[in-house]
C-alpha cells in the first residue's frame, strides 16, 4: 500500500513465517490462521489515520471500513474452520485468493475455487492497480498545481 512500505514489508514477512509454521506444526496437530483484517473502526485506526498520506487514505478507503464485532466474528469463523487465511469483506476474500500461492488449503472446495478464479482475479487486480495509480497520480498533480 502506498506510504506503508515498511508495514507492508513486515506483513509479507509475518505470511512467510507462518507458511513455514504452519508445515512444522501440522504434523504434531495444531494449525496456523494468518488474519487480514480491513480497516477496522477502532481508536487504532483513527490514529494511524493522523499521520497516514492522503494518497494511502484515498486508496484503502475504496475497500471500506468495517466494525470490530464483524471483522471478530469472521476471524473466529476462519480459526474454527481451520482456514489457513481469514478475511473480511470483498476485497479481503479477493486478496487472499490472489495471494494463496503454496499456501495450505485445508477445504477441497475452496481449492477448486482458488484454482478456477484466480485467472479472473488477476484482471481485476490489474484494473484496481489501474486505479490506484490513477487516484495517487491525480492527488499529486492537486498537490503539485496547489504549492
Amino acid at each position: 500500500v502506498f506510504g506503508f512500505t515498511a508495514y507492508s514489508s513486515s506483513k509479507f514477512a509475518l505470511r512467510g513465517l507462518a507458511e513455514v509454521l504452519q508445515m512444522e506444526l501440522k504434523p504434531k496437530g495444531a494449525a496456523v490462521t494468518v488474519v487480514f483484517p480491513p480497516d477496522t473502526n477502532t481508536p487504532g485506526l483513527e490514529a494511524e489515520n493522523k499521520d497516514k498520506p492522503e494518497e494511502t487514505k484515498l486508496v484503502s478507503e475504496t475497500a471500506g471500513l468495517f466494525e470490530p464485532e464483524d471483522v471478530a466474528r469472521d476471524v473466529i469463523s476462519g480459526m474454527k474452520s481451520g482456514a489457513f487465511t481469514t478475511f473480511t469483506g470483498l476485497d479481503g476474500w479477493m486478496l487472499t485468493k490472489l495471494t494463496c500461492g503454496m499456501s495450505p488449503q485445508p477445504h477441497p472446495l475452496q481449492a477448486l475455487i482458488e484454482v478456477t478464479v484466480l485467472p479472473l482475479l488477476r484482471l481485476i487486480s490489474l484494473v484496481y492497480l489501474h486505479s490506484f495509480d490513477r487516484t495517487i497520480a491525480e492527488y499529486q498533480r492537486k498537490k503539485a498545481k496547489n504549492n
